[in-house]
């Protein structure tokens, strides 16, 4: 078997065992009977039994997250729940910077290859020049803007943009969702946490809205249209 035929076969059952995987999950998780707000909860119980080796479960735990597609708003607001606003926000944030770096070198490794009969096309050139020029602050800026978290974690995987841009862009990017996640989870103990990170909450749309009418947010718009001759 030739070497690419080799890599191809190896990804294809990792992508079967992870599809898989993630069906056995689901059905273990339908047996749970827990809602999805109930998560949380569910994970301060687990996480409180390891002990003193909490945080490094829960750390290790958020890395692996997106292998679950588990909303990265869930282990941030049991953080909070789980050490309050200050220690929940920094496990917090190693597991999500761990857990974006793992998605995009997941989708790197997986995905990059099927792509190459793509690269060519205009759009896609346009992107990938873009992102290898500009690649900390067209992250930063998705990040402020609120795309989905794993969806642009895969996305940026896919792509040729430097890792290094990738990284800088996203733990930069993610402190303001952090922060906002992990203040509500922490209301549960403390409820004026909860008023500041609904503050926070409409505050970061604003934020939003000024950054899409930047000059940045206005070329990375353009990338949609036709291109320029």
């Amino acid at each position: 078997m030739k070497q690419s035929a080799r890599s191809t076969a190896i990804k294809i059952s990792l992508l079967i065992l992870w599809a898989a995987l993630f069906a056995a999950a689901a059905v273990w998780y339908q047996g749970l009977e827990i809602p999805l707000t109930g998560i949380p909860e569910a994970m301060q119980k687990a996480i409180v039994k390891s002990g003193h080796w909490g945080p490094l479960v829960y750390i290790l735990a958020y890395t692996l997250r997106p292998l679950t597609l588990l909303p990265a708003s869930i282990p941030s607001a049991a953080a909070g729940l789980l050490w309050g606003p200050f220690w929940g926000m920094i496990f917090t944030l190693i597991g999500e910077n761990l857990s974006a770096g793992f998605a995009f070198y997941l989708a790197r490794f997986l995905g990059q290859d099927w792509l190459i009969g793509f690269r060519e096309h205009p759009l896609i050139k346009r992107v990938d020049t873009h992102l290898v020029e500009n690649g900390v602050m067209t992250v930063l800026f998705l990040r402020l803007v609120f795309v989905p978290f794993d969806l642009l974690n895969f996305a940026c995987g896919l792509t040729k943009m430097r890792y290094l841009d990738y990284a800088i862009g996203t733990a930069i990017g993610i402190v303001p969702g952090a922060l906002i996640f992990v203040l509500f989870g922490s209301a549960w103990n403390e409820p004026r946490n909860l008023v500041i990170s609904a503050i926070l909450f409409a505050g970061s749309f604003v934020i939003a809205k000024a950054v899409k009418n930047s000059k940045l947010g206005h070329k990375l718009l353009e990338l949609n249209g036709t291109e320029k001759a």
